[in-house]
């Protein structure tokens, strides 16, 4: 991909992407060169940060991708590790305290880079994992509001929504018996709370 190209992408994204991920407040600089030192970051793109400044230097190498969908997904990948900063003060204190101790700071080293890269991984998951549901709600339209009696009536129709919402069984039952017990409890009848059958 042309630097140029790159460029369009990243400043097109990037605005959005910090505001959804809750880093709008940092100080983001972006700077295209090849990327080199750090093992983890496949000489794509790498993340400096100072957590305590909250600025960061997101560096890409435009030259290592294919294509636009690879560049906005490292992009977000680099910012999930911005999100995660604050982890970087525990770090700078385990690296301080084992100073001289190059054994044991190579296992640590070790532990902490797959660590994180783990972590910003889930990251991604639940991220898309968000959006998928957004879309399907959009897609299946408003929730069936539950009723907040406790009859066996509502207790139905409660199981019924939530299974409709795509809750297994056994959640959609868990949820309709909480919302009956709290209705019978506001109504001043907490005798009258449906119990879950033992097996």
């Amino acid at each position: 991909m042309d630097l140029s190209a790159a460029r369009a992408i990243i400043d097109a994204e990037l605005p959005g992407l910090m505001r959804a991920l809750g880093i709008p407040h940092w100080r983001i600089k972006v700077v295209y060169e090849p990327v080199e030192g750090d093992p983890g970051c496949r000489g794509m793109a790498r993340c400096d940060r100072l957590e305590r400044y909250e600025t960061a230097t997101l560096t890409f190498d435009p030259a290592a991708f294919d294509d636009a969908d690879q560049l906005r997904g490292t992009l977000r990948h680099e910012l999930f590790h911005v999100v995660l900063a604050p982890f970087d003060l525990y770090d700078g204190a385990v690296t301080a305290a084992v100073r001289g101790r190059r054994d044991v700071g190579a296992v640590l080293q070790t532990a902490w880079d797959h660590a994180v890269e783990k972590c910003v991984v889930n990251l991604e998951r639940m991220f898309w994992g968000v959006l998928e549901n957004l879309r399907y709600v959009e897609e299946r339209g408003p929730a069936i509001p539950l009723k907040k009696g406790y009859s066996k009536a509502s207790i139905a129709h409660n199981v019924k929504a939530e299974k409709a919402a795509g809750k297994p069984t056994k959640v959609a039952q868990a949820i309709a018996l909480s919302t009956a017990a709290k209705a019978a409890k506001a109504a001043g009848k907490p005798h009258k709370a449906p119990k879950r059958k033992k097996k």
